[in-house]
């Protein structure tokens, strides 16, 4: 067995193109692409964007980046988390599930969600190795405290239905919770470790530097019988926001 010695997973809610915002997209998505190309990270989850705004994102990196999509019936006005893969890393197979009763139907809702939420799936090779990894990116209900908990537990019974096999697997995304609640101990207590667990807390949401509205509910998760985390790192900008929250990302090193 062959698997890539390191790798960084990172992730970011891009925040929908709204044309209120006082930070307009068409000036963040500038931002961020120049960070992106500068920090490259192999896996960059990404929630919240439509798909001309996940486009025009890629348009920016696509000598670098590829986008896990090609399984995508896309819907206009609806937003859908996605990843952005290094080009030397193959994309095998890529799907989503909606996260609800009914996950294979899309733009389902269930459990008083109040919007249709979503996680897509992508099985990535690197060519210099010969077994894949499972990644993943999601975003839970910004409204629902009761519906986040069966969101996540939809997203955790749809892994080993897609992946039978998958012994490392990479979660990232954007949970609308704080580290305590239900939602995130899903996570935990089926195995997936926080690799920002025991850190001091911090925030990933600042609604463009207000920092007073700001709290930690973006995440990234790991179960990895190969790898363990380090360098975790969160982008603590208080000016030229690409977004109302924080790139964070973790690296992810080969331990047999």
């Amino acid at each position: 067995m062959v698997l890539p010695r390191h790798f960084t997973c990172a992730s970011c809610n891009l925040r929908y193109d709204e044309p209120k915002d006082a930070f307009a997209w068409a000036e963040r998505k500038k931002i961020l692409a120049a960070f992106i190309l500068k920090k490259k990270p192999d896996v960059l989850a990404t929630q919240e964007g439509w798909k001309p705004q996940l486009y025009e994102l890629l348009k920016l990196i696509q000598n670098e980046y590829q986008i896990a999509d090609a399984h995508r019936d896309y819907r206009d006005k609806k937003m859908y988390p996605a990843l952005f893969v290094r080009k030397d890393w193959d994309i095998l197979h890529t799907t989503d599930r909606w996260l609800s009763e009914t996950p294979t139907i899309m733009g389902s809702t269930s459990f008083g969600s109040q919007w249709p939420k979503l996680a897509c799936f992508a099985q990535l090779q690197h060519r210099d190795s010969s077994q894949p990894i499972v990644t993943s990116s999601f975003h839970l209900d910004n409204v629902s405290s009761a519906a986040r908990p069966q969101q996540a537990q939809v997203l955790l019974r749809q892994l080993p239905l897609i992946y039978p096999k998958a012994n490392n697997i990479f979660i990232m995304g954007d949970a609308n919770d704080l580290k305590n609640a239900a939602s995130i101990q899903q996570f935990l207590n089926n195995g997936f470790l926080d690799p920002f667990e025991g850190q001091e807390d911090f925030i990933t949401f600042h609604d463009f530097g207000k920092l007073e509205h700001g709290a930690r509910i973006d995440y990234i998760f790991y179960r990895s019988q190969n790898y363990i985390a380090t360098n975790t790192f969160v982008d603590y900008r208080l000016e030229k926001f690409y977004s109302d929250h924080y790139y964070l990302s973790t690296d992810f090193i080969l331990t047999q």
